[in-house]
């Protein structure tokens, strides 16, 4: 079976990807603007590209 992969938009402090990984979907890309999100985001993610808008 192919494995899931999804993108999490407006991502925040990451949660929605944490969610998905944990539910078997492999986020490789996040968007996410506000700066200190980022910071957070970057500290809990597996993802392996996120972009700063």
């Amino acid at each position: 079976m192919n494995k899931l992969v999804g993108i999490d938009l407006f991502s925040g402090a990451g949660g929605m990807s944490l969610g998905a990984n944990r539910a078997g979907i492999d986020v490789i890309f996040s968007v996410e603007s506000e700066p200190n999100a980022c910071t957070t985001y970057g500290c809990n993610s597996k993802c392996r590209y996120a972009a700063i808008a």
